[in-house]
């Protein structure tokens, strides 16, 4: 990675940060690593409000990093009638952006000291949730500190379930005041850009897809998860968009035409599953092909992507904008992805662009067979083409020369 950077001070601001091993907090853990060699100073605005079962000690990150609280903290235990009134009324009624705008005013206080006690001249926010956006913006505007945004997902130019009109046309106008400020705009797909210049007239140039990237982990030694199987590996939370009889309704009947031999395939889900799930694998009498395991540390779980044959990933109906962060960590092993996502999405476009597997249609049985068919007779003809362009030296290299241009 080269880059002749100019001497910037950097405030990264982001509610979820490492050691949190939430999705959110990975994308700028370990682009602050990498860019800590490259900026005199990196400081790093946080929430503290995580606990202890919720912490990754392997995520790379590094710059003097700031914690704060939330006030109330969110989400907080309901132990009588009393908080669980007052929890709805808090959801309801008072977070009009989200259940963490308690983090605003503590973490708003502390940046502004951050900005003038380290000369900071630029700003990198990012959401969901919408919270650290706003965050960002405040410092800036009381600093007229440069401002980029940096959106993992949406913030109001989505489709939001069980939200009123009302809620959503305030987010959209509080929105429309934060962009006014932000120098330029980066996204973590090309369709959630396209959609964020024709919801908001910006000018195109001012908008850059970084999407989030891999450390290379194709050469290290695999553990295969089930001897002497054809091997299919879901890892990641199985919401209730995510159903298990997505995929083993279709592959039942590709047991039934003898296109796979049901004693040497297994399936096996790093995840929890629900009633539904279970209802499914009775019903299908998978029983002795699905195969629940715990949660492995993240570190630990790329062995087992690396001795798998095909990785499993399913994008909900809400996210045709979205590139799970899990695709990344299954294009580290370079093994054949099998995804099921909606029309017209991100990931069935960089599924295509990089040709490491296949993507049917969510919810489309016709589809997922066919699919699923393609990828079990030919799992070694994929060429992974380009796929070194998202490694996160790269991808951080990227980053970079937008900060170079526009700060």
């Amino acid at each position: 990675m080269k880059q002749d950077n100019k001497n910037h001070n950097i405030l990264l601001v982001s509610f979820f940060f490492a050691p949190s091993n939430k999705v959110g907090a990975k994308r700028f853990s370990i682009l602050s690593h990498i860019f800590s060699n490259f900026f005199s100073e990196l400081h790093v605005l946080t929430s503290k409000c995580y606990d202890s079962s919720d912490i990754d000690a392997s995520l790379p990150h590094a710059g003097k990093v700031y914690r704060t609280s939330m006030l109330p903290k969110f989400p907080f235990k309901k132990t009588n009638i009393l908080l669980r009134f007052f929890y709805r009324f808090w959801e309801s009624y008072l977070c009009i952006v989200d259940p963490f705008i308690g983090w605003i005013v503590p973490s708003f206080i502390k940046g502004i000291q951050i900005v003038k006690n380290n000369n900071i001249d630029v700003i990198i926010a990012t959401g969901p949730p919408a919270t650290s956006i706003i965050v960002g913006y405040l410092i800036s505007f009381f600093t007229n500190t440069t401002l980029f945004i940096d959106y993992r997902d949406p913030w109001s130019n989505r489709i939001y379930r069980n939200t009123s009109n009302f809620r959503l046309f305030l987010n959209k106008c509080i929105e429309k005041i934060v962009i006014r400020k932000a120098s330029t705009f980066i996204f973590c797909s090309k369709l959630m850009k396209t959609d964020f210049i024709k919801s908001f007239n910006i000018d195109e140039n001012l908008c850059h897809v970084i999407t989030n990237g891999f450390f290379d982990q194709s050469n290290i030694d695999a553990v295969s998860p089930a001897a002497g199987k054809f091997c299919m590996i879901y890892a990641g939370a199985l919401r209730p968009e995510r159903r298990l009889i997505n995929i083993i309704k279709p592959i039942s009947k590709l047991f039934s035409d003898t296109i796979i031999d049901r004693k040497y395939f297994k399936l096996i889900l790093f995840s929890q599953i629900n009633g539904d799930d279970q209802k499914a694998i009775d019903r299908y009498n998978f029983n002795d092909i699905v195969e629940i395991r715990d949660r492995v540390p993240y570190k630990d779980l790329f062995k087992y992507l690396r001795g798998s044959d095909i990785l499993f990933l399913i994008s909900g109906d809400d996210f045709k904008y979205a590139l799970p962060y899990k695709f990344f960590d299954y294009l580290s092993v370079k093994k054949p992805i099998f995804a099921l996502a909606p029309e017209n999405s991100a990931l069935s476009e960089i599924i295509k662009e990089i040709d490491c597997g296949e993507c049917a249609l969510l919810n489309n049985d016709n589809s997922i067979t066919a699919q699923l068919q393609n990828i079990f007779t030919n799992a070694q003809r994929y060429t992974f083409n380009d796929r070194n362009s998202y490694d996160w030296n790269n991808v951080a290299d990227l980053y970079l020369s937008v900060i170079n241009k526009f700060a």
